[in-house]
């Protein structure tokens, strides 16, 4: 039987995957083999590449601990990738590892890709199944094909492979990959985020993204989870959405059901599961919604995080609270970023005595928008102004008498 991935504290096992060797082996005698290592094959399968094969390929995985063994079959396609406990044995091909290193290269450092602690055997009757008949050219030998047709056998174990290495890839792709409208259908978001967030990319994080995408139908939407998951290949991905997701839970994707405009249960949520390193709000685009969001969400995000805003071109739709004109109000995303980067300035400002600065004003430290995004940094917001007895009046020599 199936452990069920989510079961295991899969955010336990990505600490421990940088720390020292005694934290993983407590989680092994803690939850077992087979529970340990589903969590690193249910991953593996969720970064296999899709590739242009014409049928289903199973690629056993034997994970290995002293004498102790969790065996698994891969299967991999066309349509992606998805596992299951069996006999490895009867893959097409065999991945042998023994359980750390391989808990070190699907969660560790990006340094640490591991394919040198791996032995995979392709079984020579499948490959010769699989493969074209040889060239008239060649020897009978299955290991001489034509290059442009590689061996769909040797082809499905390499990418099993390279997904235990959790090699970086391109969020654009990813977005195409996984079905989000990030990058490639009517936005062009990912090179924004890749800039911003590419730095946090294999740090340990907690992502919340609201809006999860395919209205009432539990089975649809997920494809921007799905993608910041690839991205981020230490991160725990929580989805919130008011309608039920769970379609789309898997061991490091959490989804909610809450409105993005209940502030009582914003707070109760991000006082279970945050603090976060990175909130997105790609919900409802209403503008009032966006910003009791951002209101009780932004003081639960850790100091050197982002809040990201999508479709801030809202902010000029009356039909989502927007402002008829060429001027986004207040009440509006684009009005709420003014009034942030008044704040990002208030020790500038000539305040009247005792003011007292907003969160806001103390904890924005920077604000970059672009078309229809915007991201706020948060951070400390306490350098100060010039000192007094700087001018605040401009030289003479900038304005000269206009006497003759």
């Amino acid at each position: 039987m199936t452990t069920e991935p989510t079961a295991f504290p899969v955010e336990s096992l990505i600490l421990a995957a940088t720390a020292r060797e005694g934290d993983l082996l407590r989680l092994i005698d803690e939850h077992g083999l087979a529970a340990f290592a589903e969590v690193l094959v249910a991953e593996t399968a969720g970064r296999c590449d899709l590739l242009p094969l014409d049928r289903e390929i199973p690629v056993g995985v034997r994970v290995v601990h002293g004498e102790q063994a969790a065996e698994f079959l891969i299967t991999v396609s066309a349509r992606g990738a998805h596992h299951e406990s069996g006999d490895a044995a009867k893959g097409h091909a065999v991945i042998e590892t023994e359980a750390l290193p391989l808990a070190r290269s699907v969660y560790g450092p990006a340094s640490f890709d591991g394919i040198a602690t791996r032995t995979v055997t392709v079984r020579a009757e499948a490959a010769e199944e699989s493969s074209e008949k040889p060239s008239e050219f060649g020897i009978g030998s299955t290991a001489l094909r034509r290059a442009d047709r590689p061996n769909p056998v040797a082809l499905a174990a390499q990418t099993v492979n390279a997904a235990m290495a959790g090699r970086d890839r391109d969020l654009g792709d990813l977005a195409l990959r996984y079905g989000s409208d990030k990058w490639g259908v009517w936005h062009w978001y990912t090179q924004h985020y890749d800039q911003h967030f590419g730095p946090l990319r294999h740090e340990p994080l907690r992502i919340l993204e609201i809006g999860i995408g395919g209205y009432s139908d539990p089975a649809a939407g997920g494809g921007s989870l799905r993608m910041w998951r690839g991205y981020f290949p230490r991160a725990i991905v929580h989805g919130l959405d008011i309608y039920d997701k769970s379609g789309s839970d898997e061991p490091r994707i959490r989804t909610h059901v809450g409105s993005q405009d209940d502030a009582e249960y914003l707070r109760r949520f991000a006082e279970e599961h945050g603090p976060f390193d990175i909130v997105i709000d790609d919900g409802s685009h209403v503008n009032a919604h966006i910003l009791a969001s951002f209101q009780v969400l932004f003081p639960y995000v850790r100091p050197g995080g982002w809040y990201a805003i999508e479709d801030i071109q809202t902010s000029y739709w009356p039909q989502y609270g927007g402002t008829s004109g060429t001027q986004a109000g207040t009440g509006t995303s684009i009005g709420l970023l003014k009034e942030l980067l008044d704040g990002l300035e208030h020790q500038e400002a000539n305040q009247p005595r005792g003011h007292r600065p907003s969160y806001t004003d103390q904890h924005v430290v920077g604000l970059h928008c672009y078309h229809n995004l915007a991201f706020v940094q948060k951070g400390v917001n306490a350098e100060g102004t010039v000192p007094a007895w700087v001018k605040r009046t401009p030289l003479s020599y900038f304005y000269p008498s206009q006497e003759s």
